[in-house]
């Protein structure tokens, strides 16, 4: 598979501005919209997360808002958030199909 890969990207090389101007702009609009899908995933699991019951105090609060755990919680949210639509996405569906008389 690897050569077809290098013979894709060398035919894409050699190809004339139009062809390549093609594939920059369906490429950078497919990275957009992964990022803001990636974004949107990320802005719903803030916003709609369940209310603890017991509020925590100031000195917690301030504990915990390091960049490097605000980074590691806000990327776990967006792992399991993508991981579930990819198994929504990928569940079975069941077909009857029923033989004409």
């Amino acid at each position: 598979m690897v050569p077809n890969k290098k013979n894709f990207l060398t035919e894409l090389q050699t190809s004339d501005d139009r062809v390549k101007r093609r594939w920059m702009i369906g490429l950078t609009t497919l990275a957009s919209i992964f990022v803001v899908a990636v974004w949107f995933v990320y802005f719903n699991a803030i916003v709609f997360r369940p209310v603890d019951s017991t509020p925590e105090t100031p000195a917690e609060s301030s504990d915990n808002l390091t960049f490097f755990s605000t980074l590691r919680r806000g990327t776990a949210l967006v792992g399991d958030k993508l991981i579930n639509l990819i198994r929504k996405a990928g569940g079975t569906a069941t077909y009857n199909i029923k033989p004409t008389p």
